[in-house]
């Protein structure tokens, strides 16, 4: 079998689906906390931490004490309604609360740019980022089931970095947040610049990408039922949005 029999379609990175992961030989490998963040599930890791397991329902609770990154990101995860809009609001409220406009990194807000798929400049829309002055650091993206999200933030880190430039150099780890059901989903995402050629030409890849994932929300979850006014569950996105911020580099 030649290359040429694996040419394949040009697609936006929005239109992703599993058949394009088999395609370009992407595999989704699930971890556990340790496995992915390479450490354990402590204990209070920050002040922070604390501050947002010990907030109730607003009756219950002098609000004043809290600073308004705090009041912003209990307003949303208290919400038990978080479409698209308000889940990327959430989110940004969240990479706010939990440190990851720090400095001079801020959050951009629907942005575009374009990617090469498979010899054709295809969109890639981008509803929530993290920047560095300009250089997207993390890309954050909404679905409404991991199962159609993952292919979609897979291709969003993948154009992300071969929209920069220094990605002809070197190959890179992109970090990736994907919100479903009101809870983020981290992906670590092997980006090779052969992999960037290879859907660029539309061509099979020779090799392997493993793609690692965690999910701080039980198997079993329930969004009607388990959402972020549990407690445990509050604590868990937290410690998971605090260890992830080691994989968002500058």
């Amino acid at each position: 079998m030649t290359e040429k029999d694996y040419h394949f379609s040009a697609k936006h990175a929005k239109e992703w689906d599993q058949d394009d992961l088999e395609k370009y030989k992407i595999k989704v490998v699930p971890k556990t906390f340790q496995a992915f963040f390479g450490r354990r599930a402590s204990g209070l890791l920050e002040g922070i931490y604390a501050t947002a397991s010990e907030v109730g329902r607003p009756d219950e609770t002098n609000w004043n004490q809290y600073q308004p990154e705090t009041l912003q990101f209990l307003a949303y995860a208290l919400d038990n309604n978080l479409e698209e809009e308000k889940a990327l609001d959430y989110a940004a409220a969240l990479l706010s609360f939990t440190g990851y406009t720090a400095g001079p990194r801020h959050i951009g807000r629907r942005r575009k740019a374009q990617w090469l798929s498979c010899g054709v400049f295809m969109d890639v829309d981008y509803p929530l980022v993290v920047y560095r002055f300009r250089k997207i650091v993390l890309p954050v993206w909404w679905a409404p089931s991991l199962e159609i999200g993952t292919p979609e933030i897979i291709a969003q880190a993948i154009a992300t970095r071969a929209n920069q430039i220094e990605s002809v150099k070197k190959d890179t780890v992109m970090p990736g947040i994907l919100i479903v059901d009101g809870f983020p989903h981290f992906f670590k995402i092997p980006v090779a610049t052969k992999l960037i050629g290879n859907i660029g030409q539309g061509m099979r890849p020779a090799k392997d990408t493993i793609v690692e994932t965690y999910s701080p929300t039980p198997d079993d979850f329930d969004p009607v039922t388990d959402n972020m006014r549990n407690v445990n569950l509050r604590r868990s996105v937290i410690q998971s949005m605090l260890a992830f911020k080691q994989f968002v580099s500058d």
